[in-house]
C-alpha cells in the first residue's frame, strides 16, 4: 500500500532500487544530518539530528544497513517526513529528482 503523504508515487515505487546504505548516508549528509556508527564497528549506521549526543534518543531518526530492503527505505523516508523534511528535498538528496 502506498503512503498517503507521498505525491510522487512513481518515485515511491522505485525506493526498492536503493540497495546500499551509502545512498541513505549520502542523502543524510545533503539533508544536514549526522551519521554515526557504534564503536564496535557495527554494520548499522544511525541518522541523527546534529547537536545531540549519541546517547540522546531525541536526536535519533533511523538506522540504515546493508542490504537495504524496500520496507527499510520506506521507513527511513517516512521518518524524515515525520521530522519536517519535504518530500522533494528527500528525493533530491537521494538523487532521484
Amino acid at each position: 500500500m502506498a503512503e498517503d503523504r507521498i505525491e510522487r508515487k512513481a518515485l515511491w515505487q522505485q525506493l526498492g532500487n536503493i540497495k546500499k546504505k551509502e545512498d541513505w548516508i549520502r542523502a543524510a549528509g545533503k539533508l544536514g544530518l549526522q551519521v554515526t556508527q557504534p564503536k564496535g564497528g557495527s554494520s548499522h549506521y544511525a541518522l541523527r539530528f546534529p547537536g545531540y549526543e549519541k546517547s540522546d534518543m531525541k536526536g535519533f531518526i533511523s538506522n540504515v544497513y546493508d542490504p537495504l530492503r524496500k520496507d527499510i527505505s520506506e521507513a527511513v523516508f517516512k521518518k524524515l517526513l515525520d521530522n519536517g523534511y519535504s518530500e522533494d528535498d528527500i528525493w533530491k538528496a537521494l538523487k532521484m529528482l
